[in-house]
Parts: C-alpha cells; structure tokens; sequence
C-alpha cells in the first residue's frame, strides 16, 4: 500500500497519466498514528528524483514485463492510473496479461505521460527500454522522491491504505 501512495504523490505532482514506483526505492513502512518528516525519510531515503517522460505504450509492457520478472524483489514496480494483471507461473516476458490506464486498454502505440523514478527511466533494475522515451522534466530539474511524497501526503487529511486492486496475480 505504501507504493500505491508513493506512485500517487509522483502521478499527482507531474499530473501524470501513470506513476510508477520500484519496490526497491521502498526501504520502510508506516505505522499507524502521524506520519513524521522522519518516517518520510525512512521509507524513501535514498534522495532519487522522480522525473516525466513521454513513454510508448508498448515500452509501459515491456517495464512490466520486467518487473515481474524480478520474482517481487526491487524491480517490482507499483503503479498508480494502471492496473494489470499477471501470472507468475508464465515465461518470463509473456506473464503480463492485461494492462488499463484509467478504464481503457494500453495502447501500444499511444505515448503516455509517466512519472518514475529517474534509476528506472535510466535503466536501472534492468529497464532498459526507455532509451527512445522522451523526458520531459529531468532529475536537474526535478524534486526529490522523499520531497514530493511529503507534500502529497499533507494534501490529504487521513492516510486509510487499503489494497485497490492495481496489480492482480493470476494462479
């Protein structure tokens, strides 16, 4: 739950049609009662720099593709204006079966405005496909992680995480 909100703050601060977030990036979680500027900096401290790119459709697939490829380990991406779903037991690269942004279908050809971490956009954890993508606000330009999380969490008055069903693992 705490990367749905992650990708909330990053789609919510660029007005993005897709966050992205890598579980890696996540190294804490919240305990109920007030968030801290400690707890903030717990749960993102490595200071990255979400960045907005302009993002094919079918490289959105291939990310995912990736991510769950990494068997939930660091690369696994939480999302936010997607959902899919998967299935573990596939072959690595065929397990993503559905993808909606908002309540449409992906489409592969459609560029989409995406917020991510610039370690994913810059290939890191494997996400290699980026590379023809094109990057609206760079990490010079842009806050940190930890930055933009805080203020997204103060525009809301209560933090109630509950699963929303963005990512769905078939059996």
């Amino acid at each position: 739950n705490i990367g749905n909100l992650i990708a909330n703050s990053f789609r919510n601060h660029y007005d993005a049609d897709i966050g992205l977030m890598n579980g890696g990036g996540i190294r804490a979680s919240i305990e109920s009662g007030n968030l801290t500027l400690k707890d903030a900096h717990s749960v993102l401290p490595f200071g990255n720099k979400p960045v907005l790119a302009e993002i094919k459709g079918e490289n959105l697939k291939l990310a995912l593709e990736n991510g769950v490829s990494k068997e939930l380990g660091g690369g696994f991406l939480q999302v936010a204006g997607l959902s899919y779903a998967y299935e573990p037991s596939k072959p690595i690269g065929e397990r993503v079966l559905s993808i909606y942004v908002g309540d449409e279908p992906l489409d592969y050809q459609k560029t989409y405005k995406v917020a991510l971490p610039n370690f994913i956009f810059a290939g890191g954890d494997g996400y290699t496909m980026f590379t023809n993508d094109k990057i609206l606000v760079n990490e010079s330009n842009a806050k940190t992680d930890v930055e933009i999380f805080i203020e997204y969490v103060k525009t809301l008055a209560t933090l109630d995480l509950q699963p929303e069903g963005r990512i769905t693992v078939k059996q």
